[in-house]
Parts: structure tokens; C-alpha cells; sequence
């Protein structure tokens, strides 16, 4: 639960069976918050393009029908979902969890409600879904940036990482509490973010001093 009412919460679909469920949660959770729902087109999308660019083919009016028919199906989706029809709706093209987080940056989201559909190619994907992995390992990282930087002794050499000094401390703190929730509770989880996240961070690493680092071991 949030310490402060959410704003804006954001429930992604993919029109798979637990799409109306999604949907229903965000409605649920959000005391009042403004709810939006975003289809995002997919990887297919984004390969075609650059597959019609190479040829030079026009797929403007392509890419027009295939955003009215996710439009339509949006429609029919939150047509039967009870208090649907307040909900927003967004349509992007793109690869998923990239486009994902780029719309909780852009709509400076507060909380996102993700299902899995059970498709994906093993049990880590059959447990949470392949998109929802990727988002999750996104914001985990974030979050264990913002901790790193908090507890620098000196300023962030990554470009990446900079602006984590000027955050809200209330985001700040809250990053906080997700590194430690990981630490203590999802341990594998935290070892392979830590460890992806470290490696994007080569020349945090590269000059790294005890006398830089706070109480924190971040990246283990």
C-alpha cells in the first residue's frame, strides 16, 4: 500500500484472457487515482517497420489500421469491465517493456498493475510473464541505482545515474525500501538484478573506492 494517495495508475494489457482482470485490480486500487490503460503494439510492429523502411514501402496507412483495430478491441475490453468506460486509453507502438516504461516516465505514473498471460518460454516466464519480468527488472535496477547514489561519498561518474541525486527524498527513500524489500525477501531476484545492473555500470565500477561507498553494499 501507498503511504500517499495515488495520482495516476496505469494497467497494461495485451488482450490475452486476464486483460478484463487487470483492468478490474487498477480500478480497485485506485482510490480515485486517474486510470489509463495501455496496449502497447509490440516487438512484431517495430521489426516490420524497420524491415518496410529498408524497402522503402510505406506502411503509414498499415500502421493506421493496426492502432484502430487495437483501438477497437480497447473499447470491447473496457465495455465489460464495471467503471471501464472512466478509464483512459493509450495505444503505443514499440517493444514492450521499453514502451512501458517510457509511458510511466511520460505520464509520471504512480502505480502499474501488469498481468501475465502464461505463454512465455519457461517457468520463470510462466510465473510472472516475460513483459512483466522485464518492467519489474527495470524498476528494480532503477531502484538500486537510487539507493548506490544516496549512498555515494562523491558524485555518480555515469551520465545514467546522475540525476538520481536529485530525486525527491520521499522517491528516494522509497527506492530505498525496495533495494532492502528485495535483499530480505526475493534474494534471487535481487542477486541477478544487482549483478545485470552493476555490469551497465562499468565505469561506476572501474573507480570505485571503500571511502566512496556508505553503509550500503549495494551490488553485493
Amino acid at each position: 500500500p501507498a503511504d500517499e494517495s495515488y495520482r495516476r495508475v496505469l494497467a497494461v494489457v495485451d488482450f490475452s484472457p486476464v486483460s478484463a482482470a487487470v483492468v478490474t485490480h487498477a480500478l480497485s486500487l485506485a482510490d480515485g487515482a486517474q486510470v489509463e490503460t495501455l496496449h502497447v503494439l509490440g516487438s512484431e510492429v517495430e521489426q516490420r517497420l524497420r524491415k518496410a523502411k529498408l524497402a522503402q514501402v510505406d506502411v503509414t496507412g498499415w500502421l493506421a489500421r493496426l492502432r484502430t483495430e487495437a483501438e477497437k478491441k480497447l473499447e470491447a475490453l473496457l465495455a465489460t469491465v464495471e467503471g471501464g468506460a472512466t478509464v483512459g486509453r493509450l495505444v503505443e507502438p514499440g517493444f514492450p517493456p521499453a514502451a512501458i516504461c517510457q509511458c510511466i516516465e511520460d505520464r509520471e505514473t504512480d502505480l502499474v498493475v501488469l498481468g501475465r498471460h502464461g505463454y512465455g518460454g519457461g517457468l520463470q516466464d510462466w510465473m510472472l510473464g516475460s513483459v512483466s519480468k522485464d518492467v519489474a527488472f527495470a524498476a528494480a535496477g532503477w531502484a538500486l541505482c537510487v539507493e548506490y547514489v544516496d549512498d555515494l561519498r562523491r558524485p555518480p561518474v555515469n551520465p545514467l545515474i546522475q540525476n538520481a541525486r536529485d530525486l525527491p527524498r520521499g522517491v528516494i527513500d522509497t527506492c530505498r525500501a525496495l533495494a532492502s524489500h528485495m535483499r530480505e525477501r526475493h534474494t534471487v531476484f535481487y542477486k541477478r538484478t544487482a549483478d545485470e545492473t552493476d555490469a551497465l555500470l562499468a565505469d561506476e565500477v572501474e573507480i570505485a573506492a571503500a571511502a566512496d561507498l556508505g553503509r550500503t553494499d549495494t551490488f553485493r
